[in-house]
């Protein structure tokens, strides 16, 4: 899944790659990013954030909590401004809500 987030508004995007999948991002992403203009990415689940990074795509400081990173990145709008994304672990491999409340907190806050 990936959250598209716009100032308090979050629109929920369903993508399901399977692990052999060579797609690494589909077009409608890119559509719905310049369609919403969102301000933040959430991607749920590492093996979704290693199908994303493409085209537009732009290498960004990890967030370090409790010693964990976790990679950062943003995606360049057709129009020119960045839209800032990260993943957070799927919640079927294990999530500690503390934890990635101040992981996101860094994330949106920073």
């Amino acid at each position: 899944m990936i959250g598209l987030v716009h100032g308090s508004n979050l629109w929920q995007t369903t993508y399901s790659f399977s692990p052999s999948s060579a797609s690494i991002m589909p077009t409608e992403v890119c559509e719905a990013l310049d369609k919403y203009q969102p301000e933040y990415v959430v991607v749920w689940g590492k093996r979704l954030w290693d199908k994303m990074p493409g085209e537009r795509w732009q290498d960004g400081e990890p967030i370090v909590v409790d010693g964990c990173s976790t990679a950062t990145g943003a995606y360049l709008l057709n129009n020119g401004r960045r839209v800032k994304t990260m993943a957070v672990n799927h919640p079927s491999v294990g999530y500690s809500w503390n934890y990635w409340y101040r992981v996101l907190e860094k994330f949106f806050l920073h």
